[in-house]
């Protein structure tokens, strides 16, 4: 999750199924439902936040489309 200024504020990073279902596990074609929780820390200010996600290949970041290293999902607000 960043902030205005993509500032990563918040993030969670595990492999696939809480860790059960790493990538190098999957078979062609496969698809693997996930989901994700962020824990927001304390004390965040209120706002906009944009959520990005991002996939490894080994110890480098993966592209998508050969073009990007991550996607933007939207944005999450913030409120007290």
């Amino acid at each position: 999750m960043l902030d205005s200024s993509s500032l990563v504020v918040a993030q969670r990073d595990a492999e696939p199924a809480d860790n059960l279902r790493p990538t190098t596990s999957w078979k062609l074609g496969e698809q693997i439902e996930d989901n994700y929780g962020i824990a927001i820390p304390a004390g965040l200010p209120t706002g906009s936040y944009t959520l990005e996600i991002g996939m490894y290949n080994g110890d480098r970041r993966s592209t998508f489309d050969g073009k990007t290293d991550h996607l933007l999902l939207g944005q999450v607000q913030i409120q007290p």
